[in-house]
């Protein structure tokens, strides 16, 4: 960790931080990601952004650029900053819990059809070929997703929650399946 003191305004890193960031990067050839975490307003402060940064560094993969700032993290990067990570938590464990206790029960796959469909951009198709099932498979699950859950997956303040509590639930560490990682605790 490195405390770079700055002078008070915005929360994004001024110039001088991106600079001792991406020369800090170079000495390391490339082998490390850098990753500027937010902003503390006084020392004793310090520990929530540490606290948030080392969370957020598990974001970054080897296709992130060597430099990244939390707003490079997009919505990930935004809730790992937020005060309110019990409301989030709460919203992720309502949404998603009838779909894992139905996956669960029956041997489903419904929650893991919604990642797979949230991550190749809605298209039935897509997720279809990845999961190696029928495009109508899909439709099926989907449909499921919806009578089971109450939220339409193909309406669009539904499917931001539903994206929103897999996210959540991810950075939380909460989602079964692959890969999770640690981030709202």
């Amino acid at each position: 960790m490195l405390l770079n003191p700055v002078s008070a305004g915005s929360a994004a890193p001024d110039a001088a931080t991106r600079r001792l960031a991406a020369r800090l990067a170079r000495s390391l050839s490339g082998s490390a990601r850098i990753l500027i975490g937010p902003r503390a307003a006084t020392l004793a402060e310090a520990h929530r952004g540490f606290d948030v940064a080392s969370r957020a560094v598990q974001l970054l993969t080897r296709q992130s650029p060597a430099v990244s700032d939390m707003t490079d993290l997009g919505v990930s990067g935004l809730l790992l900053q937020s005060t309110a990570a019990d409301g989030l938590r709460d919203l992720a464990e309502r949404t998603l819990a009838p779909l894992t206790r139905y996956d669960h029960e029956r041997g489903g796959q419904l929650l893991a059809t919604l990642r797979a469909w949230l991550a190749h951009d809605m298209s039935t198709q897509d997720t279809a070929s990845a999961l190696f099932v029928h495009v109508n498979t899909i439709n099926y699950r989907l449909r499921r997703i919806g009578e089971i859950t109450g939220l339409q997956p193909l309406r669009p303040t539904d499917v931001i929650r539903l994206q929103l509590a897999l996210t959540v639930a991810e950075l939380a560490g909460t989602l079964p399946g692959p890969t999770p990682v640690r981030g709202l605790s």
